[in-house]
């Protein structure tokens, strides 16, 4: 009978776990978000709850989720030796609009994009006309990053290789960044930009195109490039590990509330320990299984958690010596 009543709690509490995971999912958050911590979607129309993917993002986010922001749209511009005003087109949002071009015969050609605050930023697009001329031209052009107003050395990106014939360049520039040049300081000195686009992942997110959820205890952001947790792990629980870019799935421990999961599973381990204990009749393993979360953990969650336990096996030795008292 005992051993029948604790078999029935295992199960109950994975069952509690499991519609707790559920709901969460399909009842716990409202319309236009998605995910286990109801992230925000930037559609146009409703993402999907679990995954976040949609048909169509909202104007200025990308990604297969739309979670990389682009904050480089209507910011400012500067264009040497010519009207600021010419580098607007760059940062409207239109990829096709390639009015934006400079050439000189000796001076160096540089747009300068004005983020107007520091961000971390992921990556930078740029798009260029596609015909076979003005590749070969743009060929050589440099990108430069800065925290303030200077130009510097901060080189993030180079282009010596041919240009892929769509025009678009993809560079793998990221850090703090204020300031984003875009420069051709070598012969011929010509640019031509129909749009730069210049990505932040949204906040609790990571990947190659900020595709992933963070999956850090207590709500905690993590490295937009590698998915690794900024603060510490969270105690009785495996760290996230990183993944290398380019797979399709992160390599994740816990992916819902931790508190709610922790408080389940240990449930039935003490659970486990306690049917141990009646089976061998050890009292000394019984006192053990209460002062395990304690012990391992130290946090006053577990704590209370131990009060928990405590009061639960005082509960279940007062049932089971009623269930060994001779019938009448």
């Amino acid at each position: 009978m005992e051993i029948f009543f604790l078999f029935s709690l295992i199960i109950f509490s994975g069952c509690v776990l499991n519609s707790l995971e559920i709901e969460q999912f399909k009842n716990g958050c409202p319309v236009n978000t998605f995910g286990a911590r109801c992230n925000e979607c930037h559609c146009k129309t409703d993402c999907d709850r679990e995954t976040g993917e949609c048909e169509e993002c909202m104007e200025g986010w990308h990604g297969p989720n739309c979670q990389m922001e682009n904050v480089a749209k209507n910011k400012r511009t500067k264009v040497r030796l010519h009207d600021n005003a010419l580098g607007l087109s760059t940062i409207n949002g239109n990829r096709t609009d390639c009015t934006f071009f400079v050439q000189n015969n000796e001076e160096v050609m540089r747009l300068r994009v004005d983020l107007q605050e520091i961000y971390d930023i992921h990556g930078i697009t740029i798009f260029t006309e596609s015909s076979s001329s003005n590749l070969q031209k743009m060929l050589g052009f440099d990108v430069v990053l800065s925290e303030d107003n200077d130009v510097g050395n901060n080189v993030c990106f180079k282009q010596t290789q041919p240009i892929q014939e769509n025009g678009r360049i993809d560079t793998s520039c990221h850090g703090k960044v204020k300031n984003v040049f875009v420069r051709k300081k070598i012969s011929p000195y010509y640019l031509n930009v129909c749009e730069i686009e210049i990505y932040v992942c949204q906040t609790g997110f990571w990947g190659n195109q900020c595709q992933y959820p963070c999956s850090c205890p207590n709500n905690q952001t993590c490295d937009h490039m590698t998915g690794e947790c900024r603060g510490s792990c969270y105690p009785d629980l495996a760290c996230p590990r990183t993944v290398a870019r380019g797979k399709s799935q992160p390599t994740v421990v816990w992916n819902v509330d931790q508190v709610a999961r922790g408080s389940v599973v240990w449930i039935q381990v003490l659970s486990l320990c306690y049917m141990i204990s009646v089976l061998t009749n050890q009292m000394q393993f019984q006192v053990v299984c209460y002062k395990i979360p304690v012990c391992l953990l130290g946090t006053c969650f577990h704590f209370v958690l131990n009060y928990m336990v405590r009061v639960y096996l005082h509960i279940t030795l007062n049932l089971q010596t009623f269930l060994n008292q001779p019938k009448q």
